[in-house]
């Protein structure tokens, strides 16, 4: 398993909290795909033409795969439209907290 420590910035990053989405589900994913690939093929897909690969994942599925159809298919901005369309921006509350 390969993890990597991220350094979070707030001018490169947007925290959304969703109410209806249910953080246990996606714990749930988590747990299923632990040591799964990022799956650099599927997100350059969003902008591309490719395929994602089935047995990898990027950012993209693991976030939206347990409340959105088809989260591979969304570009970032689009993801995060939806997103933001379902709930609110939370990053300055998120970074102040930290």
């Amino acid at each position: 398993m390969r993890d990597k420590l991220v350094r979070l910035n707030p001018n490169h990053w947007l925290i959304v909290d969703v109410p209806q989405w249910d953080v246990r589900l996606s714990i749930d994913l988590l747990a299923r795909t632990r040591g799964a690939l990022y799956d650099w093929r599927g997100a350059l897909a969003t902008c591309l033409p490719g395929s994602p690969d089935s047995r990898r994942w990027f950012c993209n599925e693991w976030v939206g795969e347990p409340y959105v159809r088809a989260p591979a298919t969304f570009g970032p901005h689009h993801f995060a439209a939806i997103c933001l369309s379902l709930g609110r921006d939370v990053t300055a509350e998120f970074f102040a907290a930290r």
